[in-house]
């Protein structure tokens, strides 16, 4: 778990400061038009794999045969995406009245020829747990997209730099995968096992499907219908937001699966796990949704500067996603490990398509109103994914309030501090450094006052990181 997330900080900070520069870089038009062809592009990508990297990471007894029949499926499905999105880019560019969209739509569907070498040999490395490897993976291709996207972005390409850098970062960490972990980039086609992987993959696939569908939606719709500028608006407020997906939950989501499904294997309860997920969950995702959307106008400032304010409300308003969230992000991973992926698959039949009605709708208002119908969904999802885990966990609502009490008292003292900071400097305070320092470190300083005050669980896991990460400064301590 330490170095999963040693990954995904480490390659947050990349991605932070490179997020930092092109913000000041490119114009709000051109993030948007950049958004829309990524959720063009994300939406082929759940499809790429086929869900073979999470077959193998699953699987009881694996064999070189089943890893060969993964392969061949992510190769057969793949390549044929990456070529229909490559030949569809210029009607998709004539559809949004864009034409930069066809030039990075031709850039990003490159990235699908490197997908069926990528996907055994990272998959491998998660069951394995070997997130050392993993880690320089990550670092890697982050660095090689953020620092291939600035140096074309100052030579003045333009949206295509994003394009440039990603592609680049892609093809880094299909490389250093294979030299971390060699023998597996010469697979032979095999098919010996072709009806077992695509059953699950199958339902894999389409769970993936319909949740991109979902998230990539808000972009698509606005684009049509509310311009490429409000894109970009949308783009900013979104990727704000997914700091704490990007610094917390990419860190846990790769240990997840094979912890679980290690669980089940061994005949162990998952309830005390899934309630501790949650109750972690609870005491990081709170605080930061509530300390965000009293800071947002102040962060905004200092780090993108002030032709991004009209973010600020959206990134607010999203900010109510932070409430439920920590609620799903547990589910998928569990319902996989226990053998029940149905459940998933009918979870998502059902928010999907009502989330992207309720997106066409409120974009017909405009951009505030679609930030508040992005903000439904999730609380549906919750809802049913709890009907399900009651009776697959045995636990009842007292546990899952219990497992939130805490994080709630370390929540409302991790705001007090920003709260007074805004009260006394206004929500668009004139220093906005000054303001975003005092609420920033004094909503820290709060949080972790409130771990040791109330006595949260995550207290513990601090301690027990911080002695293996630094035992003579805990010893001398």
């Amino acid at each position: 778990m330490v170095l999963s997330f040693a990954q995904r900080y480490s390659a947050l900070a990349i991605q932070f400061a490179s997020m930092v520069l092109l913000a000041r870089l490119l114009s709000p038009e051109e993030f948007g038009t950049f958004a829309v062809a990524a959720a063009l592009v994300t939406l082929a990508n759940v499809l790429q794999d086929f869900g073979a990297g999470n077959y193998l990471v699953k699987e009881t007894e694996l064999t070189r045969p089943k890893i060969e029949t993964a392969f061949s499926l992510a190769l057969v499905i793949a390549w044929p995406l990456g070529l229909l999105l490559f030949l569809s880019a210029p009607f998709l560019a004539e559809w949004y009245a864009n034409p930069a969209v066809n030039e990075v739509l031709r850039l990003l569907s490159l990235t699908f020829i490197l997908v069926p070498f990528s996907t055994p040999v990272l998959a491998l490395m998660r069951r394995d747990m070997q997130f050392g490897r993993l880690y320089g993976v990550g670092v890697a291709s982050a660095a090689a997209t953020a620092s291939v996207s600035i140096s074309l972005a100052l030579h003045g390409t333009g949206v295509t730099s994003l394009a440039w850098g990603l592609l680049a970062g892609s093809l880094a960490s299909t490389v250093l995968a294979h030299c971390l972990r060699p023998g597996y980039l010469f697979l032979k086609p095999g098919v010996s096992h072709w009806a077992e992987v695509l059953g699950f993959g199958g339902q894999s696939a389409a769970i993936a499907a319909l949740s991109e569908l979902g998230n990539q939606a808000p972009s698509l719709v606005a684009g049509r219908l509310l311009g490429f500028e409000a894109t970009g608006l949308l783009h900013r407020a979104t990727a704000t937001i997914h700091i704490y997906r990007k610094g917390v939950l990419d860190g846990l989501m790769p240990v997840l699966l094979p912890a679980f499904a290690g669980k089940v294997r061994s005949g162990i309860s998952l309830k005390p796990l899934y309630l501790r997920g949650i109750s972690y969950l609870t005491v990081i995702g709170w605080p930061f949704s509530l300390v965000l959307a009293l800071l947002a106008h102040p962060l905004v400032r200092v780090l993108f500067g002030d032709q991004w304010d009209a973010a600020v409300p959206v990134i607010q308003v999203l900010c109510l996603l932070g409430v439920v969230t920590p609620f799903i992000h547990l589910n998928r991973s569990l319902f996989i490990a226990v053998g029940r992926i149905d459940i998933s698959l009918k979870i998502q039949l059902i928010v999907q398509p009502l989330k992207i009605v309720l997106v066409v709708v409120a974009a017909t208002q405009g951009l505030l109103p679609l930030a508040f119908a992005l903000c439904l969904p999730p609380l549906l999802n919750a809802t049913i994914s709890h009907g399900y885990l009651t009776k697959l966990l045995d636990y009842g609502i007292a546990d899952l309030l219990q497992a939130g009490r805490q994080s709630l008292a370390v929540t409302l003292l991790a705001a007090a501090v920003p709260l007074a900071v805004i009260a006394a400097l206004g929500a668009e305070p004139e220093n906005s450094l000054l303001a975003l320092a005092l609420g920033g470190l004094g909503a820290f300083a709060g949080w972790l006052t409130g771990l040791m005050v109330f006595a949260h669980p995550a207290k513990t896991e601090i301690g027990i990181a911080v002695s293996r990460v630094l035992p003579g400064f805990v010893r001398a301590s």
